[in-house]
């Protein structure tokens, strides 16, 4: 460990050092390997982790998600991994409710079905590792979500799920490399919330047979909406559509090659929902049936 010297005594550092400490009594000793320039202080010494000696629940393996661990004992046998998610889904292991508005790219994503009440459990949640280059996604209670700290690291999609009892996830995601540890972390500790449930799906090369809706910003004071959307290799042009009355219908004309966002017209109607995807034209075709089945949807604010 490294140590920095300070401008006085009342500037403090704060030193972390990561240790792997045995069950039942441990002995910790700080030694200079070389002559110190300054006197030394330590303060506010802790030492941190779980230390009653019980391991954390392995869950188990899927293609994606590997080695899956919960922390929160109490609740892990609640905790499973499936492939099959889509709206009716059944969101946790302890309750019988539902998820619905699951945009296209995350249909059949290999999803940790969390239990409920783990909400409830104040440290490190879980981790698993990537069993491939991989984006993570997290729906999280729009209650909580801005106030997890593990989140920061995280990119808000900007798009939400809905729990069949009204509770809204928003969506983040995280790219991550193959053998990476991804962990998890509370849902805050609250009654009044829902916890968390995570998806994962491969990585999309920079060559995407079409673009992806990478970002979805809301205007509220003008009841707007901005899409901003991924390029395509070899697009010429670009097109906006919205599902109507059970028809695909364009909103943009082609737009350019070098164009990646558009924002809708003002005054949309507050609260309601409208499916929409970004369609490329490549090599003289459209990339309308890939496109589709990417849309997403999002809901007027």
């Amino acid at each position: 460990m490294k140590l920095s010297n300070t401008e006085g005594y009342s500037n403090w550092n704060i030193c972390e050092k990561k240790i792997n400490l045995k069950q039942g009594a441990n002995k910790i000793e700080f030694k200079a390997n070389a002559e110190l320039p300054s006197s030394l202080y330590i303060d506010c010494f802790t030492v941190d982790g779980v230390f009653d000696g019980t391991p954390a629940v392995v869950v188990g393996d899927g293609k994606l998600i590997k080695n899956l661990e919960v922390n929160d004992r109490e609740n892990a046998a609640d905790w499973s991994i499936y492939n099959d998610l889509s709206d009716g889904s059944k969101l946790y292991g302890d309750r019988d409710l539902t998820i619905h508005g699951v945009p296209g790219y995350l249909v059949n994503a290999e999803t940790i079905r969390t239990a409920c009440d783990s909400k409830m459990y104040t440290a490190e949640l879980a981790a698993f590792t990537a069993g491939a280059d991989i984006t993570v996604y997290a729906a999280v209670d729009k209650r909580v979500d801005t106030r997890l700290d593990w989140l920061k690291s995280w990119t808000a999609v900007g798009t939400s799920m809905t729990t069949s009892n009204d509770v809204e996830l928003a969506l983040y995601k995280l790219d991550v490399k193959a053998g990476t540890k991804v962990t998890l972390g509370t849902n805050g500790g609250e009654g009044n919330s829902a916890n968390y449930i995570v998806m994962a799906v491969p990585q999309k090369s920079a060559s995407a047979a079409y673009p992806v809706i990478t970002k979805v910003e809301y205007n509220e004071k003008n009841h707007q909406i901005r899409f901003t959307w991924s390029p395509v290799s070899g697009a010429k042009y670009y097109c906006v559509a919205v599902y109507v009355s059970g028809k695909w219908r364009a909103q943009t004309g082609n737009l350019s090659a070098s164009t990646l966002t558009y924002t809708t017209p003002k005054n949309l109607v507050p609260g309601k929902s409208y499916k929409v995807t970004v369609a490329a034209k490549v090599n003289g075709q459209w990339t309308t049936k890939e496109a589709t089945k990417h849309a997403v949807t999002v809901t007027v604010k």
